[in-house]
């Protein structure tokens, strides 16, 4: 994980157009896959718009935030993942939000969510190493974006991804 960590700040970028809604249903299906005995109800909102990213560190991005979608909503009988696009608080920007219905965390420890190796529930409950939110953030950053989270212990859990628009996708997210 620190070597995935130290890597992400020498990698050539391939910024690039890239369609969020084909992208979030590959990692939902990839997802589903590697959890087939779970009963996640997904809702990614149609027409999602296209972003400009790096796809490879954008989908590893996604795969940190909405594996932790699936992750903490293990202990819910259904879990509920929704996935919808915003305009970002920038011009020209778009906030992408995971929201989740799982065990979220005590606000109080949100300033620890992205440290290295900190873990805000205990590993006898959750695995992992506490390294997802910190890569995002990493690739968010070197992408020229950025992420934040809010959560309240047991009501669930929000992550924004805020990306650059796509300039073909400028138009469409005023209607957005």
């Amino acid at each position: 994980a620190l070597t995935t960590l130290s890597r992400l700040g020498t990698t050539t970028l391939q910024m690039q157009t890239v369609a969020l809604d084909v992208l979030a249903q590959e990692v939902r299906h990839e997802l589903d896959s590697l959890h087939p005995t779970r009963n996640i109800d997904w809702h990614i909102a149609p027409g999602l718009p296209q972003v400009v990213a790096d796809a490879t560190l954008l989908r590893q991005a996604l795969v940190h935030v909405m594996g932790n979608a699936v992750k903490f909503t293990a202990p819910r009988a259904s879990a509920k993942i929704e996935i919808s696009a915003s305009p970002g608080a920038q011009a020209d920007t778009l906030d992408l939000d995971i929201r989740d219905n799982g065990v979220g965390y005590n606000p109080a420890m949100q300033s620890a969510l992205f440290a290295v190796f900190s873990r805000l529930h205990r590993a006898s409950e959750f695995e992992g190493l506490g390294m997802g939110l910190v890569l995002t953030k990493k690739i968010m950053e070197r992408m020229g974006g950025a992420v934040q989270s809010q959560a309240l212990a047991d009501q669930g859990c929000r992550v924004r991804l805020t990306l650059p628009l796509a300039a073909t996708s400028k138009e469409r997210s005023k209607g957005l």
